[in-house]
């Protein structure tokens, strides 16, 4: 049963679609990549015209077949074979890298290459920009194949970076004059313009006719399509390219056709993207690069558009009309620039920016910033001015230096300055700023467009011949910023300080909606995942000799990941995504429940229909391989090196492979003089003063092979071996490809019989050899009947590798396990063989490689260490993002992998902890599937197939299928094979050891959902301080749709402060379908959920650091000693708890006869019953609590005053205060502990702020607002320190101005405070009778 058919259907359909994600993860073999090519053939041959055009995409060109491709084309393709080749010719474009087509054009030695060669004109053969280019190329090619050297010192390959570097500099720029060559030549072949009229025309004018002349330029100038062809990209419409050429973008002789999804006249073509989990390295590679492209000096940058905003006199009319304000607020001023500058302004002017900056410590310092910033180094910075130096100077202290210079600041806490702050703010203005830039540029980009049509229209109505008149190209909006910026100060020459004020001021696209769309806000806020969509930011605290009165605060962004860019194609146009592994949770791979959330029902699964197709594939294949009497051996490689203590002890175990005695002794001195020089390469272990040299890793690696390879020689039927480790074997002593020759050959002498060869299969062979080359050779030896054993590395034969091959010998061990398909002689899978050993060893590289990184900064290697320390950052953001490390370990480890001199120690142990975490076991999964689906590529296959497998693989492995992420449904046999090594070998051999590993299995569920729980705290801590704070915010513009959402939010956590699944939110009463949806998306963001149904927890709060950590068990001293915070002062932290108690339910109930019957008419909860979700800390606290006392305070003072109060009608006061009163006065419920709020700290400034919004309403509306009344619900038996003191034992208090009165509990223990009530209907009655409405 061939699932071909029901595979291209369902990749046909997506074709459909308009946009969205689908990923087919089958296995190797399964034909992805064939079908996708029917489906792509079905496509365009099909209405093709009115198609949309396909980028299909790969990690490795070589994958790319395009043969496969046009032989599907023409079998689709309705019309005579003849205009199916030339339609095929005409849709099809294969694109190589720019400099590959350019060796291949002008120093390639075939026919064709000569042809254009001769073809090019004496102009561009006889020009210095040719000469140069030839030269480039010659450069580049003899570097690249150059023999490799005999001293690898860190000095020597520091050399080799740099030489490398400036010969790619070289290249760049001599290609760049050429295509400018090029293109001019082209034009004026095809346009006549004589070379004394070409300063009239430059390259965008140039470029615009021959975007006009597209097929004349292809008549005309062959050799110009040939050397540069992706200047006709916009004309095809199947584009394959690999996943570098999509990401660095089209070459093109016409300016501004860069970006792919650009190309075809607004059309946004469909990408597909071959091996797609292979590509997210790629990506977070290129966008690591980029970013550090871009650094920049923060303070500078910022200073200069400051000092040039603030001269709005200097700046053309043309770029200072563009700001003309339309948004509703900030109507005080005349044009965006003076909001802009005056925003700037202010932070100039707090942080004092006309001084200098100076950090003077000896230790670099550094901060760190994801939601919020904080300091690598000790744990507290501030600034402060210098008399002294006459410059701010930066302080990077312990908590005993900060907390003296909050007290310096005692009572005038406004002027405390912090980096964190700053660097947050700035960060803040160039992002409000980049909103604006793009607006102005969009306009201006209008503008310059209109301004060019009119001018093109009158000049061809003037003209004696229209056809000599041309359309200056299209002012693009890049252009516009580019000429903006440069008006402000940041010269269009200066691409990176543009680049890094956008990077600065990147918002992700559900940041851009309209500011005063609440929901559009929420969504921002309330997400499930903060790094994906924001990245994280560095600002390092730079200190050198050219600006020593100066520290340069170099900032680093890294504003998206690749998961985010993901998303962002997906939801501009359809993305097929295929690979054996793609939903394989791994850190190489897009973490798809992410992209799932944000795509919502654009993300695609696989169909029921094809699932159940594809099942019935394997299980027919697993049949087969039954009744063909194909046999798996599958064995661990579980080796104890320790037992080899000695070179006698290696000596002896060797002898129980080899025949000959001599043969072992020399395998083993060999082994053990190698194992020991690597071992004293590496850092020694220490016991007590003594240094200890351990050999035992390398031992243990050289064994496996022998071990490995004896297996090999032992079966007469075994013919092709793959063997797999991380490092390749080379002249290091650490995997000498020295003794496994030395290994091999002593095999081959006590097996006469056998032919054996032995490679090593690396990217690029040590004379210079292509992958390609190395592969083809392989090939060749098997298909001449010499068995084989190739060694190769995970990385090197990972993806898309096809390692099958032809052969006609040992037909007698190999057999068809499809004899009877009736394509048999049309497949080519029942003409070549697989591989039918393989040999795994242990996968270490689960995470970034700590000794890259050491290395790289022992070498001084600037560029790659910053890469390998940002991977190793990417590599721990995404680990607590999806909850697998938590908040406080991830920030222990980029503090050290921050630390100005990181401990080798420090740094390994703690990325070895990590790799316990299922996601990074993850990593091992994928890697083994990649591996064996190397051999899963034809149907002729071994009778008997071997594999073997580390350890410590089959290990991590378990851990995966514990975890739940192992799906059996949809796999090979070889596949199931080493999954049940795994269970056998792991699986526990007792019943007590059984109970034991349930245990340890339950107790790591329990730690996995604190640590989920107290991420979520640490996050929704941000969350819900950004929408409180831009709830109550002066600048706040409030709308229905806003009131609305804000009041969904709270009907949420009244209805629910608990619940144990998501469905169940559906059945609150009284919302629509899309309003109950909403309050789901809520919930996901604001509960926490534990490894038991709760009803109630505790927490501890940090308050300088707004980090909290819940705890369901364990004291609170155990709480604080996990978190490192038993040494703060108590005054640091504040514990509280989540409960019904908390709130006094109960005794609301007993004291208020009607109140439980009022909640369970409106569907209110009243009681938190233990259930699977609970609210967060800060949804408890801040909306919980508040709509709870709004609810019963507005209900006591209705039955018990007979006092109806209204909502809040008039928006621009709403959510001044919670309730309105007949008379116009309004009334703030509390039902806290102690009152508090975001604007105040004592209650001198609390009166103040209430009385200013009495004040704002009064000047609206001057019969309201006489009074405002504070009324908390009752009192607690632990009352805290007010910050409102007041006599509790009274009924109410008045403020001096008689306006304000707080009630300190509206249910005293005696009952309900009838004296504060009356007084209250008492002032009612007063104002009524004034106004004469009194009744």
């Amino acid at each position: 049963m061939d699932p071909t058919i029901a595979i291209t259907s369902e990749l046909y359909g997506m074709l459909q679609k308009a946009s969205g994600l689908y990923m087919l993860n089958l296995p190797t073999g399964a034909s992805k990549t064939y079908s996708m090519y029917q489906a792509i053939a079905r496509y365009l041959c099909t209405d093709g015209t009115n198609r949309r055009p396909i980028l299909f995409v790969t990690p490795q060109k070589k994958n790319l077949k395009r043969a496969d491709q046009e032989k599907l084309y023409l079998k689709a393709f309705k019309g005579s074979h003849q205009e199916g080749e030339a339609a095929f010719a005409a849709d099809f474009l294969f694109l190589d890298n720019k400099r590959a087509y350019l060796e291949q054009c002008l120093m390639g030695a075939g026919k064709k290459a000569k042809a254009l060669q001769d073809a090019l004109p004496e102009s561009i053969q006889n020009s210095a920009a040719y000469k140069n280019l030839i030269s480039a190329l010659k450069a580049c090619r003899y570097w690249e194949r150059r023999p490799p050297l005999p001293s690898d010192t860190p000095i020597m390959r520091r050399m080799n970076a740099e030489t490398e570097a400036q010969l790619q500099q070289a290249l760049t720029k001599s290609e760049r004059a050429f295509r400018q060559l090029v293109r001019r030549t082209a034009f004026q072949i095809l346009s006549g313009v004589p070379d004394d009229k070409m300063h009239e025309y430059n390259k965008g004018r140039q470029g615009q006719f021959l975007c006009s002349h597209m097929q004349e330029l292809a008549e005309h100038c062959p050799w110009a399509v040939e050397l540069y062809p992706g200047t006709l990209a916009s004309t095809k419409r199947l584009i394959f390219l690999s996943f570098d050429k999509f990401l660095s973008g089209n070459v093109s002789l016409i300016p501004g056709m860069a970006d792919f999804m650009d190309l075809f006249d607004g059309m946004k073509p469909i990408v597909i993207i071959d091996e797609v989990d292979s590509t997210h390295k790629i990506w977070e590679q290129h966008i690591l690069e980029t970013a550090l492209s871009n650094t920049n000096d923060l303070i500078r940058v910022f200073c200069t558009i400051h000092d040039h905003l603030g001269k709005k006199k200097d700046i053309p009319r043309s770029i200072r009309t563009l700001g003309k304000r339309e948004s509703r607020r900030k109507q005080e001023y005349e044009n965006d620039i003076d909001y802009l500058f005056d925003a700037a302004d202010k932070i100039y002017k707090k942080y004092h920016l006309n001084l200098q900056l100076k950090y003077e410590q000896q230790e670099n310092a550094c901060l760190f910033g994801t939601s919020y910033y904080y300091t690598i180094g000790k744990a507290y910075s501030y600034l402060e001015y210098s008399k002294e130096h006459n410059a701010m100077l930066i302080h990077v202290e312990d908590h005993d230096a900060y907390q003296a210079y909050k007290k310096r600041y005692k009572g005038r806490e406004d002027e405390c300055l912090y980096p964190t702050s700053m660097i947050r703010q700035l960060r803040w203005f160039f992002q409000t700023f980049q909103t604006y830039l793009q607006k102005w540029a969009e306009d201006f980009a209008k503008d310059i467009n209109a301004i060019n049509t009119a001018k093109y229209l009158k000049e061809r109505e003037e003209a004696a011949d229209p056809r000599n008149v041309y359309h200056a190209r299209s002012y693009t909006v890049q252009d516009a910023m580019s000429s903006i910026l440069d008006t402000l100060g940041i010269s269009y020459q200066d691409k990176r300080t543009q680049q890094m004020i956008c990077e600065a001021g990147f918002r992700p696209d559900h940041a851009k909606k309209p500011a005063d769309s609440w929901e559009a806000f929420l969504d921002a806020e309330m997400r499930l995942y903060r790094y994906f969509v924001s990245g994280y930011s560095l600002t390092e605290f730079e200190n050198r000799d050219d600006h020593r009165e100066r520290t340069e605060l170099t900032y680093f962004s890294k504003p998206r990941t690749s998961e985010y860019r993901l998303l962002e194609l997906a939801k501009e146009t359809m993305v097929i995504g295929l690979s054996a592994t793609a939903r394989l949770p791994s850190l190489s791979n897009y973490y798809l429940p992410f992209l799932q959330e944000e795509l919502g029902d654009k993300f695609y699964p696989m169909s029921d229909g094809l699932r159940c197709t594809l099942q019935e594939f394997y299980r027919e294949m697993e049949q087969s391989y039954q009744e063909q009497h194909v046999s798996i051996q599958a064995n661990a490689l579980l080796l104890d090196s320790k037992k080899l203590v000695s070179q006698g002890t290696l000596s002896k175990a060797l002898q129980k492979l080899y025949h000959e005695p001599a043969h072992a002794e020399a395998v083993a001195k060999s082994i053990w003089d190698m194992s020991f020089d690597a071992a004293q390469k590496q850092p020694h272990k220490k016991r007590g003063n003594q240094e200890i040299i351990d050999p035992s890793y390398f031992l243990d690696r050289y064994y496996e092979i022998t071990v490995s390879v004896a297996r090999f020689f032992q079966s007469e039927h075994s013919h092709a071996w793959l063997f797999l480790n991380y490092p390749l074997p080379d002249s290091k002593s650490s995997f000498s490809k020295s003794v496994i020759e030395k290994m091999i050959d002593a095999f081959k002498e006590e097996h006469p019989q056998r032919k054996v060869a032995f490679r090593v299969l690396r990217s690029k062979g040590d004379d210079g050899q292509s992958f390609e080359e190395s592969l083809e050779e392989v090939k060749k030896i098997l298909k001449e009947g010499t068995d084989l054993l190739l060694f190769s590395s995970y990385q090197s034969i990972g993806t898309g590798i096809n390692l099958d091959y032809e052969s006609s010998f040992y037909s007698e061990d190999f057999v068809d396990i499809y004899p009877d398909d009736l394509n048999r002689h049309n497949d080519p899978r029942h003409h070549r063989r697989d591989f039918d050993g393989f040999v795994l060893g242990e996968i270490t590289y689960l995470l970034s490689n700590v000794a890259d990184y050491l290395q790289a900064r022992e070498e001084r290697d600037f560029q790659k260490t910053e890469i390998q320390r940002h991977q190793m950052i990417s590599d721990v953001m995404t680990l607590e993002e999806i909850d697998q490390i938590g908040y406080y370990e991830s920030r222990k480890a980029i503090r050290a992998i921050l630390s100005p001199a990181p401990s080798d120690v420090r740094l390994r142990t703690l990325f070895s902890s990590f790799k316990k975490c299922p996601y990074v076991a993850g990593q091992v999964q994928y890697l083994l599937t990649q591996a064996l689906g190397r051999g899963n590529r034809s149907f002729i296959k071994n009778r008997h197939i071997q594999i073997s497998c580390h350890a410590r693989n089959l290990e991590n492995l378990y851990r995966v299928k514990l975890n739940g992420w192992h799906d059996d449904d949809i796999h090979t046999p070889e596949w199931k094979s080493l999954c049940k090594l795994a269970d056998d070998v792991n699986a526990p051999a007792s019943q007590r050891e059984y109970l034991k590993a349930q245990k340890r299995q339950e107790q790591q569920v329990k730690e996995q959902q604190i640590r989920s729980a107290e991420n979520m705290c640490y996050r929704e801590e941000i969350i819900f301080r950004a929408i409180l704070g831009k709830a109550f915010h002066p600048d706040m513009v409030w709308t229905d749709a806003v009131r609305e959402a804000f009041e969904l939010l709270t009907l949420l956590v009244m209805c629910h402060p608990t619940f144990d699944s998501f469905d169940e939110l559906l059945d609150t009463p009284g919302l629509t379908e899309e309003q109950l949806h909403r309050l789901q998306r809520y919930a996901k963001r604001g509960y926490l959920t534990f490894c038991e149904p709760v009803d109630s927890y505790h927490y501890v709060r940090l308050h300088d650091h707004r980090r909290v950590f819940p705890y369901l068990h364990g004291t609170l001293q155990q709480v604080l000693q996990k978190h490192g915070l038993d040494k703060y002062p108590r005054s640091d932290f504040h514990v509280g708890e989540v409960s019904v108690d908390q709130v006094n339910l109960d005794t609301l109930f007993d004291n208020l006869p009607g109140l439980r019957a009022y909640f369970e008419e409106h569907g209110y909860a009243t009681t938190f019953r233990p259930a699977r979700y609970i609210m967060t800390p800060t949804l408890f606290l801040n909306i919980y609590k508040g709509r709870l006392g709004e609810i019963v305070g507005s209900w006591i003072l209705k039955k018990y005053g007979g006092l109806s109060l209204s909502a809040i009608h008039d928006l621009k006061h709403y959510e001044k205060f919670d309730r309105e009163l007949p008379s116009g006065d309004f009334i703030d419920f509390k039902h806290w502990k102690f009152i508090t709020g975001l604007y105040f700290t004592n209650r001198d400034k609390f009166y103040n702020k209430v009385y200013e919004k009495l004040e704002s309403i009064r000047q609206m509306y001057p019969n309201k607002a006489a009074h405002a009344y504070i009324i908390r619900l009752c009192q607690t038996d632990d009352e805290d320190d007010e910050l409102l003191t007041y006599d509790k034992e009274a009924s109410f208090t008045y403020d001096d101005t008689h306006r304000i009165m707080t009630v300190p509990a509206l249910l005293m223990p005696g009952g309900v405070n009838m004296k504060a009530i009356n007084e209250i209907c008492k002032n009612e009655l007063l104002l009524r009778q004034e106004r004469g409405d009194a009744e």
